[in-house]
């Protein structure tokens, strides 16, 4: 987990999860039961790596996402990705394995989703 505050909160956290067989199945069916957001076109993110399934996602369309995806072998992996103002100041990725961020997301300084919302960003 990282936690930076140059004057607007960001956070960076994922923990991965093995479970015993029950103990899955029923995170399993905790997750599928949580009321999952749109989150397509926030940031750019145009789905999730194939290896894993999307199995519950809170996405606000400005400040980040938070989710959890399923390794489909026991394997769950928690993600928090929050900021504000429509970026992160962080390196998220320096933070955060590639193969557990959104397809297509950028939440870096001056990218397109901020500046379709916010208008020109200079």
């Amino acid at each position: 987990m990282v936690y930076y505050d140059p004057w607007d909160p960001q956070y960076l956290c994922y923990l991965t999860m093995q479970y015993e067989e029950e103990a899955y199945r029923q995170e399993l069916a905790r997750l599928a039961e949580y009321p999952s957001t749109e989150y397509l076109g926030y940031y750019g993110a145009t789905g999730f790596n194939e290896d894993y399934r999307l199995a519950a996602v809170y996405a606000d369309p400005v400040n980040g996402f938070v989710y959890a995806l399923d390794g489909g072998d026991g394997r769950i992996v928690y993600t928090e990705i929050i900021f504000c103002n429509y970026f992160m100041d962080l390196d998220y990725e320096q933070y955060i394995p590639a193969e557990y961020l959104p397809a297509g997301f950028d939440a870096a300084e001056g990218n397109a989703y901020r500046e379709k919302m916010l208008g020109s960003v200079k």
